[in-house]
């Protein structure tokens, strides 16, 4: 498998068994890339090699390098491994979506999952690709979030020079529209999307951190964008982030909330009981 292959390429470059010569002529500046595409692949991608960027001149740097390469591609594949399994937890619990939040470090000072996680787990479940982006000026990424397999992107109106553009090219590359606003943000900032997005993410904390607590005024800005959506007559989902547990997600729902996200409360203790508690809730207030 994957990870055993990936393994013994490590084994061969620390034991030297790979060969790793190189002539006059690769060791300049001028290498010839379809001969290095043969050495280093599936390790390095080949693109990433050039003069420019790897200026390797010697066997023991190429070495060095290659061993550096395959031990961050076995950690990538290993944190796949373990993703793909919670993910089969949740399948067989009986999730509906996977939320993933995406930071910049600008819009939030944290930096999280990109585009190679979500095309990963992707692979691993028919559930829902909810994508929440908090990053700066989310247009630039829209096309590749649709390729890497997002069903919802969500973007915050905070963060969008172009509000109404953005949720259009979203809806152009072929995914439902979400819009989201911080707890300091009113509801008022959605009416220039209110009828053209699917829908609406109240977060109950500030973004960028897991473990918060909910913030209570959470409950009547869901409660002011139901009755707006309902006095419109326009059917939306209203998603709601943070500080969400057993304890206190009828409150939730009762609001007027009809899609949760929950980090800690799932993934803390056993993942296939907390989802349990959390359909078992849901399912009786429909």
């Amino acid at each position: 498998n994957m990870r055993d292959l990936i393994l013994k390429m490590i084994t061969d470059i620390v034991e030297n068994s790979v060969d790793l010569s190189i002539s006059d002529d690769q060791a300049s500046s001028d290498w010839d890339l379809n001969e290095l595409n043969s050495l280093l692949l599936p390790i390095i991608p080949l693109e990433t090699i050039t003069a420019e960027n790897h200026p390797v001149t010697k066997k023991n740097e190429l070495k060095h390098m290659l061993k550096e390469e395959a031990i961050k591609l076995y950690e990538a594949k290993e944190a796949e491994f373990q993703e793909a399994e919670q993910i089969r937890e949740l399948d067989e619990a009986g999730a509906q979506y996977v939320h993933i939040d995406v930071m910049d470090g600008m819009f939030v000072p944290s930096i999280s999952f990109g585009m190679p996680v979500l095309a990963s787990i992707k692979g691993h479940t028919q559930q829902v690709m909810d994508v929440h982006l908090m990053v700066t000026e989310p247009i630039r990424y829209v096309e590749d979030f649709a390729k890497a397999g997002a069903d919802i992107l969500t973007v915050h109106v905070e963060a969008c020079e172009n509000l109404v553009e953005t949720v259009d090219k979203i809806h152009a590359c072929g995914m439902k529209a979400g819009v989201s606003i911080k707890p300091n943000t009113p509801v008022s900032a959605l009416e220039p999307v209110l009828d053209k997005t699917e829908m609406f993410l109240i977060m109950s904390v500030e973004p960028g951190f897991g473990g918060q607590a909910f913030i209570p005024e959470s409950l009547d800005k869901i409660k002011e964008l139901r009755n707006l959506l309902n006095a419109r007559g326009i059917q939306a989902d209203i998603e709601v982030d943070g500080g969400i547990y057993h304890s206190n997600v009828k409150e939730v729902l009762n609001a007027g909330a009809n899609v949760i996200v929950a980090g800690s409360a799932v993934f803390k203790g056993n993942v296939a009981e907390n989802v349990k508690g959390f359909m078992e809730i849901l399912s009786a207030n429909e």
